[in-house]
């Protein structure tokens, strides 16, 4: 075990006690479990001041619940004693941790006597996941020579007072106050009186202080029947803020915490199946089993309202993007807009038709004309349009429709016949006074 102080100074211990019978004494066994994103633990362990190789900690590491192996990893108890000063244990040095199951994440750890140096309520408490990197022959700290970090929840120990501390032993096992001053008064004179009216007064303020912080911790935690049916998992911050979201995630699908988080831009900018690269509020929910989460995400702007956008998905399928305005004025424009399905210069026989899909066609299909001349092709004047409703298309499906050409003297015509999805010419568009005309542009609205 090391123990650290901010400058920092290392220390080393190494201790084992044998009974009378040669076996080292861990009496007191406490199977603990740690995560490590949970944020709090309801572990604790508790000792006496002057114990010694008195306990034996069964512990099984996990992440969200889920078995953490432990790879080439190598587990480490940190534990701060006091403000400035804690203490690292890697095993290295006494045997004190036990790797039993890598897979599974178990191990078994041996604390060393100088957490149980003084009384107390040790809160910070963990167990670490590290690894380091070689020292290529270079005198280093172990901190400095981390590459790979990462803790479980703290938990607590706590650390209660030796009959013998600070006491004298007396004849008889049940003294009164009286009688022990007495015996102090004929021992040791009025100074030491004195003294001991002191310490009872310390020890009486000290055993308050204890009881008022034990009241304090007792308050913030809760019973399992009392808490069966509260909601254990924070879905926002104590200020009821979006929760920060963490920046090493790629994949928004990969990340199944419930609640409600706010995703900056640069975060935003590593994730590979959002719509858009640019912040947002994430809203993530779980049904009522297994781990597949229904994700919202709302892209928002401060200064105008009909810029905000919302997308919805279930696990990992296709983002669906609800009623917005600009959202929907942007599948307006996309689902109607103005297509060309055809341009170029044809006599429009029956054999030329041209399709298109009805979904798409909001107002109708407008035709365009212009002179032609056999033999020489298309001239560029005596254009012609021609607008024909989605009502017409219907009402009138494949039945023929003359269209007559303007400024011929001949009475020049094109039949042609319209359905919801298409538009064919007629062989009589081929022959005169039909070919001075010419098909140039089909397109829909």
């Amino acid at each position: 075990m090391k123990v650290l102080m901010k400058q920092p100074q290392i220390y080393h211990f190494q201790l084992t006690i044998l009974s009378k019978r040669g076996v080292i004494m861990n009496i007191k066994k406490y199977n603990l479990a740690l995560d490590f994103m949970k944020n709090k633990s309801q572990n604790k362990i508790v000792g006496r001041v002057g114990e010694i190789q008195s306990m034996l900690w069964h512990i099984n590491l996990s992440t969200d619940e889920t078995t953490q192996p432990l790879g080439d990893l190598i587990p480490v108890f940190y534990a701060e004693i006091k403000e400035g000063i804690f203490v690292r244990d890697d095993g290295s040095e006494n045997n004190s941790i036990n790797i039993l199951d890598n897979s599974n994440g178990i191990i078994e750890y041996k604390p060393n006597k100088r957490l149980f140096a003084k009384p107390g309520r040790l809160k910070n408490c963990y167990f670490a996941l590290e690894k380091t990197a070689p020292s290529n022959e270079v005198t280093l700290g172990p901190l400095d020579q981390l590459v790979e970090r990462t803790s479980t929840q703290s938990f607590e120990i706590i650390v209660e007072k030796d009959a013998m501390q600070d006491n004298v032993e007396l004849e008889s096992f049940d003294p009164t106050i009286n009688e022990l001053k007495r015996y102090l008064e004929d021992h040791l004179g009025d100074s030491v009186a004195i003294s001991t009216q002191a310490l009872q007064n310390a020890e009486a303020a000290h055993e308050r202080m204890d009881n008022l912080e034990n009241q304090i911790d007792d308050n913030n935690l809760i019973t399992t029947t009392l808490s069966a049916v509260w909601q254990k998992y924070k879905l926002t911050n104590d200020d009821g803020i979006a929760k920060i979201f963490p920046t090493n995630v790629t994949k928004l699908s990969d990340f199944n915490e419930t609640g409600y988080f706010y995703v900056d831009s640069t975060a935003a900018s590593k994730l590979t199946d959002v719509p858009l690269a640019q912040g947002f509020l994430l809203e993530n929910r779980k049904l009522i089993t297994g781990n597949t989460v229904e994700q919202t995400i709302r892209y928002f702007n401060p200064d105008d309202g009909e810029e905000c956008r919302e997308f919805s998905r279930y696990g990992t399928s296709t983002w669906r993007e609800t009623a917005s305005v600009l959202g929907s004025q942007i599948y307006t424009d996309n689902s109607y807009k103005k297509t060309v399905i055809w341009s170029g210069s044809s006599y429009f026989l029956d054999t030329h038709i041209f399709s298109w899909d009805s979904v798409k066609v909001r107002n109708g299909v407008l035709l365009e004309f212009s002179r032609y001349a056999p033999g020489t092709g298309v001239l560029d004047y005596g254009y012609i349009e021609y607008f024909f409703s989605k009502e017409y298309l219907v009402r009138n499906n494949n039945k023929a429709t003359w269209l007559n050409m303007p400024g011929s003297t001949e009475a020049a015509k094109k039949t042609i016949r319209l359905t919801p999805t298409s538009v064919s010419g007629d062989a009589t568009n081929g022959q005169a006074p039909s070919t001075s005309y010419a098909l140039r542009a089909v397109t829909i609205f």
